[in-house]
């Protein structure tokens, strides 16, 4: 089947986006999907004559189940794992977010992973950090936190040593919640090689995806990183 005729066949397509994952991937306060992830799936959708419907009221972790499942047919934005290579569909990487550590001022600086060794580390649960960090650095505790927000403010309490994640998500949420106690330490030996993730049975919709982002100008790419980042 051709991809055109492949695209007509598929003219609805559900979505699983984060609510959360500022500026990659969240809900806007008009409760629209919104971030970097939005930008390429509006582009892609113009571009192939598709629709996206984002699938609301459920988290990241449940949609990424759902789409393993066959209940999600797209993830707007994951991060590529070895683990996760194993058993999803994913595109080629579209943005690539670097990884940062953070710690409360008034504890200690972690100049590197290795620093973290025999300390607590937060990590939301599900996230490729969790599989990383428990390969490369056993000594690490890693202690699983609800999400971005409840890792950062643990750390700002000293209820934690550390939190690890992407720079961009943590400076905002140090930002817009005045964390005034948490400190940017060091970038970790990681990046989020953000894709997206398809599920079984729309394996045709992945090299389709991959020739709309290829084809796309460093200046459509800029645009789109500038408008979430700057």
């Amino acid at each position: 089947m051709s991809e055109e005729k492949w695209l007509l066949n598929h003219p609805n397509l559900s979505l699983g986006v984060d609510s959360s994952w500022y500026p990659f991937d969240f809900t806007d306060t008009n409760g629209h999907s919104s971030g970097i992830a939005a930008d390429y799936i509006k582009h892609a959708a113009e571009l192939l004559n598709i629709n996206f419907e984002p699938i609301k009221g459920k988290t990241w972790t449940q949609s990424l189940q759902n789409t393993l499942e066959g209940k999600v047919d797209v993830m707007a934005a994951v991060a590529i794992t070895e683990e996760r290579l194993k058993i999803f569909n994913f595109t080629k990487p579209y943005f690539t977010a670097p990884i940062v550590i953070v710690t409360n001022k008034n504890s200690f600086y972690a100049n590197d992973m290795k620093s973290l060794n025999g300390k607590t580390l937060g990590v939301v649960k599900g996230f490729a950090m969790n599989d990383w960090v428990g390969r490369d650095y056993p000594e690490i505790n890693i202690l699983p936190v609800d999400s971005i927000v409840d890792g950062l403010e643990k750390v700002n309490s000293g209820e934690i040593d550390a939190y690890t994640g992407a720079i961009a998500v943590i400076n905002y949420e140090i930002d817009k919640r005045k964390l005034f106690n948490i400190q940017v330490s060091a970038f970790a030996p990681y990046d989020f090689e953000i894709a997206m993730a398809v599920r079984d049975g729309l394996e045709p919709l992945i090299p389709i995806l991959n020739k709309v982002f290829a084809a796309m100008s460093e200046n459509q790419k800029a645009a789109i990183a500038n408008n979430w980042l700057s």
